[in-house]
């Protein structure tokens, strides 16, 4: 297992670019901004015990939560093939990404899904205040294909997580609710998001 480390003195980043491409700690001093099971992976990233990595398909009950922040197709949803029915998924959730390091850059990049037809990159650079992250899908099928990139990140609790927004007449847009909509409040140029229970929202 490959465990990869950008670091600018500020912000520390950390990949296991087997486990789907993810980044799985920010830390930044001795605070860890991310959420990883502690079940399965340790703080220097390795497995715990025997728990061993591969690639995870089955039902929603049989997808191993890692943690961190990884991206994935969307709209999710079982009604027909233009909808993403994972997680799991054993090669853009779960399966090995290809991965080059330049100096203060990591990129991984997924296989070939032929379900959705999609390969994923993931880049990520050390910026003077932080890092940078830019997605791409690539179509690699045969056929025309439809998705949005849906990025997922878990976030440590006792926090609160600022994102920034774009102008827009109804810049947050609710979707679907696992234990609610998050609840949220517009601060000038980015919402404010305070720790809750379990939901998702999309920022367009």
């Amino acid at each position: 297992m490959t465990v990869l480390w950008l670091d600018n003195g500020l912000v520390r980043l950390g990949f296991v670019p087997e486990l789907g491409g993810r980044l799985l700690s920010v830390r930044v001093g001795a605070t860890e901004l991310l959420w990883r099971n502690p079940l399965l992976l340790t703080d220097d990233l390795s497995p715990v015990g025997e728990h061993v990595f591969g690639p995870n398909d089955g039902r929603m009950g049989d997808w191993v939560n890692y943690g961190g922040d990884k991206t994935w197709p969307a709209p999710q949803g079982w009604a027909g093939p233009d909808q993403w029915a994972g997680p799991p998924d054993p090669v853009l959730d779960s399966g090995p990404y290809t991965v080059d390091v330049a100096p203060a850059a990591v990129t991984m990049t997924s296989g070939d899904d032929p379900r959705t037809g999609l390969r994923l990159t993931r880049r990520f650079s050390l910026a003077r205040w932080g890092y940078r992250l830019e997605l791409t899908a690539r179509n690699v099928s045969d056929r025309t294909v439809r998705w949005a990139l849906w990025n997922v990140a878990q976030f440590a609790g006792g926090g609160e997580v600022f994102v920034a927004l774009r102008q827009h007449p109804a810049p947050v847009v609710d979707l679907v609710a696992g234990t609610g909509n998050p609840r949220y409040e517009l601060t000038g140029g980015g919402a404010l998001v305070p720790n809750q229970d379990h939901g998702r929202f999309k920022i367009i």
